[in-house]
């Protein structure tokens, strides 16, 4: 079986590690841990069987990542509508303003913010 791998830099894989470690975002943490093992030549079967996600979702993932200048941790589509909804009633919207707009997901770790301690 052909291995499908993922070239990364030194830079790259410390932030992947870095989401993986600290986000909380599911989603986010499957995509950048799948990247990872696919970087260490590890076969689809076993990361779609670890991360219980169909195949395609993995190709899907490396496309994304090679398409969007290895950006792989942005959303590839807005919250579903009853997400924003949820959010919007709870207040914690990201419009600002009370308007009940919406601001895109950023969902890039920001190394330098996301575990700052001080």
């Amino acid at each position: 079986m052909r291995r499908m791998e993922v070239d990364l830099s030194p830079d790259e894989r410390r932030e992947l590690e870095h989401i993986v470690k600290h986000k909380r975002d599911a989603r986010m943490v499957k995509r950048a841990q799948a990247l990872l093992w696919l970087n260490e030549g590890e076969k689809i079967t076993v990361i779609t069987h670890r991360l219980q996600v169909r195949r395609q979702t993995v190709y899907n993932w490396r496309k994304m990542y090679n398409a969007r200048n290895k950006e792989p941790m942005r959303h590839p589509r807005p919250r579903s509508s009853w997400a924003a909804r949820q959010q919007t009633k709870s207040g914690t919207g990201g419009g600002g303003g009370g308007d009940g707009k919406q601001s895109a997901p950023v969902g890039i770790c920001c190394v330098a913010d996301c575990c700052a301690t001080t």
